[in-house]
């Protein structure tokens, strides 16, 4: 009767082992991911676009427009003198020097300058002072209104910023209103 050697049969992947030469060995090469040291990433603590977006309402409203970095107030004493064609009486005058922007609309809830013509959006643009190569100066952008922004009779493209120039004449949507920018220095 033959005896056989039952001792190789049972054996399973894990019982045998490779033979491995010192000089060839690589450490790294053997390790489990899972053990070797977790680089932690460092906090980012910078606020994101989407942070900046979700903090960005006003009285529960959520904002159109992001108050960029170069945002500054003026330096300046800017006005706005409001003229409508067909009127008798003195301008008004919006001045323009206590606020780094000032969103133009007709939600009374959220606007600084409330317009009530039915052509002028919800959130219609911003007056934004920007500190561009150390000189501040007054820019214009329109916020995808409906019904468009203009200087000079020259519509803007829609979230771009256009600077201000003094004597200026802005219009919004098709308002008969003109806005004419000055500052303190005007002749």
């Amino acid at each position: 009767m033959h005896k056989y050697n039952y001792d190789n049969v049972y054996k399973t992947k894990k019982d045998i082992k490779p033979e491995i030469k010192p000089e060839k060995y690589n450490k790294e090469a053997y390790e489990p991911e899972d053990s070797k040291p977790n680089e932690k990433e460092k906090p980012n603590f910078e606020p994101s676009g989407l942070l900046a977006s979700e903090t960005n309402n006003r009285n529960g409203i959520q904002l159109k427009y992001v108050v960029p970095e170069e945002s500054v107030l003026p330096d300046l004493s800017w006005r706005l003198y409001i003229f409508k064609s067909n009127d008798t009486e003195p301008p008004k005058v919006i001045k323009l020097d206590e606020r780094e922007y000032y969103l133009i609309g007709k939600d009374h809830r959220i606007v600084d300058i409330n317009l009530f013509h039915p052509s002028i959006s919800k959130q219609h643009a911003v007056i934004q002072f920007r500190n561009i190569n150390n000189e501040i100066l007054p820019y214009l952008i329109d916020l995808n209104s409906t019904n468009g922004t203009y200087i000079n009779d020259i519509k803007l493209e829609s979230s771009k910023y256009y600077e201000l120039r003094e004597k200026d004449i802005i219009k919004f949507g098709y308002s008969s209103r003109e806005y004419l920018l000055l500052n303190n220095l005007s002749t």
